[in-house]
């Protein structure tokens, strides 16, 4: 009786876990990520290797922007 309490209230903790801090801590690992390339690519452009008026800026920014913006909907 023990041992099934043990296991189950260790369900619990493990799935608060994953479900609560884990899936937060990724979801801000990922936005750094993402904050990092997009610096990158501003770096780029103002190093005059790219023009930001660019359609290819543009299009990346906006998908960085969007993947930023919505990171937290992701899933596995």
């Amino acid at each position: 009786m023990l041992d099934a309490t043990a296991t189950a209230l260790m369900l619990m903790v493990l799935g608060w876990i994953y479900y609560g801090p884990w899936q937060d801590l990724c979801t801000d690992m990922t936005r750094q990520v993402l904050f990092a390339k997009r610096g990158r690519l501003f770096d780029f452009a103002a190093d005059g290797k790219l023009s930001f008026d660019a359609q290819n800026y543009r299009t990346i920014r906006t998908y960085m922007e969007h993947s930023i913006r919505y990171a937290h909907e992701l899933t596995i």
